[in-house]
This record gives C-alpha cells, structure tokens and sequence, in this order.
C-alpha cells in the first residue's frame, strides 16, 4: 500500500506536552535520545502539504 507516514504540523505546546508525557531521562536526569529507547507514538493533526512542490 505504501507510504503510511504523513507530514503533520505540531505547534510548540503539543511537542511540549508529548515530550512531558512520553519522554525518558536518565538516571543523571538527562532527555534520552537513543532512538532504541522509544516506540512509536501516533500523533494526530492535519496535513500540511509541501509547498515546495
């Protein structure tokens, strides 16, 4: 079928608020950043279109 992934816009408060709930740190209370470390998160919005093309 292709291609699943979409480019959604994301404004500053949701990053913030998905970074609150979902974001792991260390022991030393460092952002892990390994990508190892994560699943997938869906994330929902509206498309925004490349207007480079």
């Amino acid at each position: 079928m292709g291609n699943d992934f979409v480019k959604v816009e994301l404004s500053q408060f949701m990053v913030a608020a998905i970074m609150q709930k979902f974001a792991l740190y260390d022991e030393d209370g460092d952002l892990i950043t390994d990508a190892d470390e994560y699943g997938p998160i869906v994330v929902e919005g509206r498309l925004v279109t490349d207007e480079r093309n």
